[in-house]
């Protein structure tokens, strides 16, 4: 029985994390590993170790990733992403400046706050890794009271400082799944008989 249901429990969420990350139409699907291989700095040039434009291109992300209001990703996205950026933040998949606007404005109006706060930055060979903290207060989470989550953004840069690779590695199983009322409940049922 145990077994059974911590079967259906994983259908579920495995289903859930599909209709999360249903694709755009015509053809924008594309995996991670052909982002690696289409962000690659032959393809899109790159920013040199060091210099300004490197320190400008990691400063507007930084302010990007801590503005997530609706004002802030009208303003910013098309400024920050590049037209064929790659966006996966463990919950959807999205290719293009105008789908990552679309998806940020709708994450961030249907919540109540979204703080970001990045706590460092490193760099190696064209690849940036953004480490950070986020709060969210949504209405449909915990019960509206904030939640935490610790993660990591994968980024690379175009020859223009924008972003054409962006990659969320983050526990959305306890930050998001574990926090809807029922999921939750089953999902900490499910962790009790481990």
């Amino acid at each position: 029985m145990r077994r059974a249901l911590t079967l259906l429990l994983s259908a579920w969420v495995l289903s859930l994390g599909a209709c999360a990350g249903k694709q755009p139409s015509g053809g924008m699907a594309m995996s991670y590993q052909e982002a690696l291989d289409h962000s690659e700095s032959g393809a899109h040039g790159h920013l040199v170790p060091g210099s300004a434009e490197e320190a400008a291109a990691i400063g507007a992300f930084r302010d990007f990733l801590c503005s997530l209001t609706p004002e802030g990703v009208k303003d910013k996205t098309r400024q920050v992403y590049a037209e064929d950026a790659y966006l996966n933040d463990t919950l959807r998949e999205v290719r293009g400046a105008a789908q990552i606007e679309a998806y940020f404005l709708h994450t961030a109006e249907a919540a109540n706050r979204i703080a970001v706060q990045v706590h460092d930055v490193a760099a190696s060979g064209g690849n940036y890794y953004f480490r950070w903290t986020m709060e969210i207060v949504h209405p449909r989470l915990a019960g509206g009271q904030p939640t935490q989550s610790i993660g990591m953004s994968h980024v690379r840069f175009d020859a223009r400082g924008k972003v054409v690779l962006h990659q969320d590695y983050w526990d959305s199983g306890s930050a998001f799944y574990a926090q809807l009322p029922v999921l939750g409940r089953l999902i900490s049922w499910v962790k009790g008989r481990l």
